[in-house]
């Protein structure tokens, strides 16, 4: 997709004229690498709340980085081995598989040096606190935390 037709679509979706320091909703950033996991954001009043559906995945290589006010969740979810068989054909199919990259370009000032990650059931939950100081940012890579359960 060319820069215009994302920068149009992100001014379509962020929308402009909102009053300044009243937050916007996160926007997601259109990619074209796989699937995109299904994804909630949730804000509340100190912190922005990513959560991704992906069950299956291999925690050791999903990367989560957060660069220029944008978080970036990489990763790959092997397809399921069903066996010596061979397939003839799918009456269903509803499971993603393979690489996917999901980039969500925040709106609001993020701590990135605070950011963190944990997993659990299938659900990676990453918490962006937010800033409200006006000292520069840097690009980050976040650890993910596995609860038991």
């Amino acid at each position: 997709m060319s820069e215009s037709k994302r920068k149009l679509l992100r001014d379509l979706l962020v929308g402009e004229g909102q009053a300044e320091g009243k937050s916007r909703p996160p926007v997601f950033l259109p990619g074209e690498e796989g699937w995109l996991p299904a994804t909630d954001i949730v804000e509340g009043r100190q912190n922005l709340y990513v959560i991704l559906e992906v069950p299956g995945i291999r925690l050791n290589e999903v990367v989560i980085r957060y660069e220029k006010g944008t978080l970036i969740v990489e990763g790959e979810r092997p397809e399921i081995p069903l066996g010596e068989e061979e397939l003839i054909e799918f009456h269903k199919k509803e499971i993603d598989f393979g690489p996917f990259v999901s980039r969500i370009k925040m709106n609001t000032r993020i701590r990135g040096d605070e950011i963190r990650a944990t997993y659990k059931n299938g659900f990676l939950v990453i918490t962006l606190p937010k800033d409200t100081s006006r000292r520069p940012q840097s690009g980050v890579t976040i650890e993910i935390q596995q609860t038991d359960e």
